[in-house]
Order: structure tokens, then C-alpha cells, then sequence
């Protein structure tokens, strides 16, 4: 069979043709649609293949904004050297590799547009929560493992595997103490 990289390949080029087709027609909505940005990751066989995440990005944006009416962040003062904490529309995440396509979308936000997980605010956000959760899945964490982070930052990382993995034990460590500090705020 095919792997999973050439599946979603395969619609990849579809979302192609659908922006080709649907470009020539303009949706009205009775609702205000959000604005929104899309930020790919692409690793894998997508690479090797020449799949460049900001065109992928760009045609996801062109398909939602084509089949929702939504609309489409016009700056990128965000993400070119502005804080995305700022934004305050809708950032969808894709990360996809040779085993997995995993699509984050935000459902609740709290004040200062930070990703309220959980009903907590980390204090102090590093890697945006799908990042950090797609991180600690990847490792495999298993339970009675001992999941060791010499260079946790903030400890989005470890805050987010202990979220999803619990049978677990973690340890977390930086040779910056302003971080060892900021991460235990976040994790009380």
C-alpha cells in the first residue's frame, strides 16, 4: 500500500485543484467570518517530494478562505517578526511526517490570546501546546517510563507529556535558572 506521506500527497493535489475551481467563484457568509493563518510543518517524504510548507500553508488558507469565507490574516507582521501572542484571530497548525499528519486548531483562548489548556494558562508559554504535545508523542512515552529534558526551557514540553502521559516520571532540567524559575511557576 502507500504510505501515508503519498496519501496525503495525493491531497495535497487535490486541495490544488479544489483552490484551482473554486477561485472563479466567491461564497457569501451571514455570519463574520474569522480571520485566520495556517503555519505547516513538513518533514519526511514531503520534503524529498519538494512539498514546501508555506505553499501548503497557502493553499490550505486559499481552501478555507474559498469553502468558509474565512478570512485570511493579509499581514504577516505576526509571524515576520511580530508576537503571534498578539494575533488575535485563529492560527491553525499543521505538522505532518511520514506516520502522521496531526492538525492543531485553538477552540479556547484566554487573555493576551495565550492557549488556555485545561482551564491553565501557562504563565510563562514556550512551544505552542500542539507543538509540545506532538513533541512528547513522538518520543513514545510509555507507562513507568522516565522522561528526562536537560534543556526544558519554560517546560511546555514536560507540562504537556505529563498532561497526556500520566503513568510517567519526569525530570526537567536548564543551565538557565530565570527558566528553572518561569517553569515552576507554569507547572504549580
Amino acid at each position: 500500500g502507500k504510505k501515508p506521506w503519498q496519501r496525503a500527497y495525493k491531497c495535497w493535489n487535490h486541495a490544488e485543484k479544489i483552490e484551482a475551481l473554486s477561485s472563479s467563484s466567491s461564497l457569501s457568509s451571514p455570519y463574520i467570518p474569522p480571520s485566520f493563518l495556517v503555519n505547516a510543518k513538513l518533514r519526511g517524504g514531503y520534503r524529498e517530494c519538494g512539498v514546501d510548507g508555506r505553499i501548503t500553508a497557502a493553499r490550505v488558507s486559499n481552501v478555507l478562505k474559498e469553502m468558509l469565507a474565512w478570512k485570511p490574516e493579509a499581514s504577516l507582521r505576526y509571524m515576520n517578526g511580530g508576537r503571534i501572542e498578539d494575533f488575535q484571530g485563529v492560527e491553525i497548525y499543521l505538522h505532518a511526517n511520514d506516520h502522521e499528519i496531526v492538525v492543531g486548531l485553538p477552540l479556547f483562548r484566554s487573555v493576551g490570546g495565550l492557549l488556555n489548556c485545561g482551564g491553565r494558562t501557562l504563565a510563562f508559554p514556550g512551544l505552542r501546546p500542539t507543538t509540545a504535545w506532538l513533541m512528547a508523542k513522538l518520543a513514545n512515552i510509555e507507562d513507568g517510563d522516565l522522561v528526562v529534558d536537560a534543556t526544558m526551557g519554560v517546560g511546555a514540553i514536560l507540562i504537556e507529556a505529563a498532561r497526556s502521559f500520566k503513568h510517567a516520571t519526569y525530570i526537567g532540567g536548564d543551565c538557565d535558572l530565570e527558566m528553572v524559575s518561569k517553569a515552576k511557576i507554569n507547572i504549580e
